[in-house]
């Protein structure tokens, strides 16, 4: 049996991750897409640590983000409680597919 040759990834078939924002007047919004797997999930903890540095209320959308590993799962439970800790709020949204599964099964609260 052979090594097996997987073809390389282009733009179109590779993990992307990317986060903007939005600001509202009663929150911050974080719009994440694409996939959050190990290596996307210090950039998610960035982004949502200096998001609650800059406001009380830190929404997570996730309507775009298709696939969320224990790293990413491990960002949001940090945010929460350290937003949380500071009489802050994280509130996670649109969240389906396998990312609900994966937010259902680690009890992660979510709308």
């Amino acid at each position: 049996m052979g090594a097996r040759h997987d073809p390389p990834q282009t733009p179109g078939t590779a993990w992307f991750f990317t986060i903007t924002e939005q600001s509202l007047p009663d929150a911050l919004v974080l719009i994440a897409a694409g996939r959050v797997g190990t290596a996307a999930g210090p950039k998610l903890a960035d982004a949502l640590a200096d998001a609650s540095r800059r406001s009380d209320r830190v929404v997570l959308d996730l309507s775009a983000v298709d696939y969320i590993s224990s790293a990413g799962v491990r960002a949001i439970e940090q945010a929460t409680a350290h937003l949380n800790a500071q009489g802050k709020a994280l509130v996670v949204r649109g969240v389906g597919g396998a990312a609900r599964l994966c937010l259902e099964i680690a009890r992660v609260s979510y709308e």
